[in-house]
């Protein structure tokens, strides 16, 4: 996330806390209750996430619907933190394309899960580490998430 990105809503320099109600007036594609529907609470998650996704859903120009952000069972840190999320794209979003998208708009952490079904599903998380990037995929809906090379995936 950067400063630019900030700015580029109107929030000060030093608005990146995490969110707050009125924060949803600088939120273009977003509404509180997509990103409280798994329960999370609004002042647990990060502005910097939400900004990120909001500018990802105007890059790739095609509805987002979030899964989760700070709910489920997750194995890593960044969703209790409030600064990952998981989505699904209304259309197809070519892989490459999704990539290049999702380190513009800010995400650093990045994972693409390919189910079953073929259906494509996308974290994002805002952590001050480095890029890392992974794939996932599962064979049957009962296995468990098998996680390779995010080449092996697109």
């Amino acid at each position: 996330m950067t400063w630019i990105n900030l700015l580029h809503y109107g929030l000060p320099r030093g608005n990146d806390g995490n969110m707050q109600l009125t924060d949803f007036k600088h939120i273009r594609n977003f509404k509180p209750a997509e990103i409280q529907k798994d329960g999370s609470i609004l002042g647990a998650v990060s502005l910097a996430l939400i900004v990120s996704i909001d500018d990802l859903r105007d890059a790739i120009k095609t509805p987002i619907s979030i899964i989760c952000v700070t709910g489920g069972d997750h194995g890593g840190d960044t969703h209790p933190r409030g600064i990952a999320v998981d989505f699904t794209t209304k259309n197809f979003i070519d892989m490459e394309t999704m990539i290049w998208n999702m380190c513009r708009a800010g995400f650093r952490g990045i994972g693409i899960y390919k189910n079953n079904l073929g259906y494509f599903s996308y974290h994002g998380d805002v952590r001050p580490e480095p890029v890392q990037m992974w794939g996932a995929y599962k064979k049957q809906p009962q296995y468990k998430w098998t996680y390779v090379n995010i080449q092996d995936i697109i």
